[in-house]
């Protein structure tokens, strides 16, 4: 029996939201399945491969064992200011082994879906972007050790310095334009579902699908699109209307890029031009089309068509804003781009990145109230001194950790200075897994926990008690001693 969604059952959505949400996943007119055939000359290579409900389960799965594992790590906890101080943690989750948590039979259905994942990359060449039938995996890829590679390839090549710390934030925020693309890219199946069942984005929308049509009519696809390095910085997103085009933005609305405000004439003209071309194969009244532009060609290439907003988030404009909805709606057209420098560029993007960009320019002293940790040194980066959070490790400095006596565990540390390791290397996860350790928020101060008693060998009491700003609401998965 088909489930009905109604305001009681759903806390985030209204019925309208739901309802054209559930459109683009129940393969209807925003659909990619819907559009490709009649775009493909246009956009990328594109195959479909059924994603049958156990393979779905398994990847919902998946990641609820992940929040888990979150939300124990959050009971551990006894003083919930300490996740003020570890928030800018956000972005980096937490990837343990979830394998004695999963049956053999859910084994083999994962493999069989790795598999399924290897196919669909080579079907489009070896290197694909892979997604739901409904949205993409982007938010796991944010957080990912890849994308910290990828910023610091960006940043580090970088030919000629920057003449300022403003004109290094514009390129940061360029370097995380970019990173956003080419954290989605993928070479294997194994890659392919890590990504996906790490993101919320998807567990989401196989749960809704599942809820909404019941289990008997799931039918959703993976959608593997052949990869192009396209030049993401100029992707644009367009709102129709009644047919036309009300507003054209760009797509990146923390992005500063002088070329696009100097070049806006050109660029309207040539969206124009597209959308003559594609809109009477869409043959939709209201909808969202996002094109990308060659900024030294004549080529476009359509990214995807979405619901139209509210659903689709609109750049620049909020949709919930009455004279705002009255633009998007009904214009009069407006093109939405930044024209001068951000004065905080950076608000809303992950603070682990914010955090890894400013440290690749040697600015990471500029957050205000970082720690700062004299004569110790990363062993692993060798970042010296450690600057920020400095874990170290309990195991390593000759401390015994037991997790089933820690009400009364009693730990002192006979080599405090023999691992020590900062927040970077520690949120890669490349030390030995089974190993714990003390956090140190600034030089010889303890982060709060209920573990903040524990007697620290090197240390003398501290006098003044550390400052800690009020409790921030954070979905960190991080402990201060782990």
């Amino acid at each position: 029996m088909q489930v009905k969604w109604s305001p009681t059952r759903v806390s985030v959505f209204n019925e309208l939201l739901v309802r054209d949400l559930m459109q683009g996943i129940q393969k209807g007119p925003y659909s990619i399945e819907n559009w490709y055939e009649k775009l493909k000359e246009f956009t990328f290579k594109t195959n479909f491969i059924p994603l049958d409900l156990d393979e779905a389960i398994a990847i919902s799965k998946y990641k609820e064992i992940t929040v888990l594992f979150s939300r124990i790590q959050m009971q551990e906890m006894s003083n919930p200011n300490t996740y003020a101080i570890a928030d800018w943690m956000n972005g980096a989750p937490l990837t343990p082994d979830i394998t004695p948590f999963i049956s053999e039979e859910e084994k083999s259905v994962i493999s069989k879906l790795t598999h399924k994942l290897e196919n669909a990359v080579q079907s489009v060449g070896g290197t694909a972007f892979i997604k739901l039938s409904s949205r993409s995996p982007k938010d796991s890829a944010l957080g990912s050790k890849k994308m910290r590679r990828i910023l610091k390839e960006i940043i580090t090549s970088e030919e000629i310095p920057a003449s300022s710390p403003q004109e290094e934030d514009i390129r940061n925020i360029q370097a995380f334009t970019k990173g956003c693309q080419l954290s989605l890219q993928v070479t294997s199946g194994h890659e392919a579902f890590s990504l996906m069942a790490m993101s919320n984005r998807v567990s989401q929308d196989i749960n809704m699908y599942r809820l909404h049509n019941g289990e008997e009519n799931f039918q959703m696809n993976i959608v593997a699109r052949e990869w192009n390095n396209i030049p993401t910085i100029w992707e644009f997103r367009t709102i129709v209307f009644n047919y036309e085009i009300t507003v054209i933005t760009h797509y990146y609305s923390n992005c500063y890029v002088p070329e696009i405000a100097e070049r806006e004439e050109e660029i309207v003209s040539r969206i124009r031009e597209a959308f003559k071309i594609v809109h009477p194969l869409v043959n939709l009244a209201d909808y969202t089309i996002d094109f990308c532009l060659d900024p030294n060609s004549d080529k476009f290439w359509v990214i995807e068509i979405n619901n139209p907003p509210p659903v689709a988030g609109v750049s620049f404009l909020t949709y919930e804003n009455p004279e705002d909805k009255e633009v998007i709606t009904k214009g009069p057209f407006g093109f939405y781009c930044n024209r001068k420098p951000l004065e905080n560029p950076y608000d809303g993007i992950e603070p682990i990145l914010h955090r890894y960009m400013l440290h690749l320019r040697n600015r990471l002293r500029e957050i205000e109230e970082i720690g700062i940790h004299p004569g110790v040194r990363c062993n692993l980066c060798g970042m010296d001194p450690i600057i920020g959070e400095r874990f170290c490790c309990i195991e390593c400095g000759g401390g015994v950790f037991d997790c089933d006596q820690v009400n009364n565990c009693t730990l002192v540390l006979e080599h405090p200075e023999k691992f020590n390791i900062c927040c970077f290397c520690y949120c890669d996860r490349v030390h030995d897994p089974s190993h714990h350790y003390l956090v140190y928020i600034v030089d010889k101060v303890l982060a709060v926990s209920k573990f903040s008693t524990i007697p620290i060998k090197e240390h003398e009491p501290i006098e003044e008690p550390l400052h800690v700003p009020p409790p921030v609401p954070s979905t960190s998965t991080w402990c201060t001693l782990v």
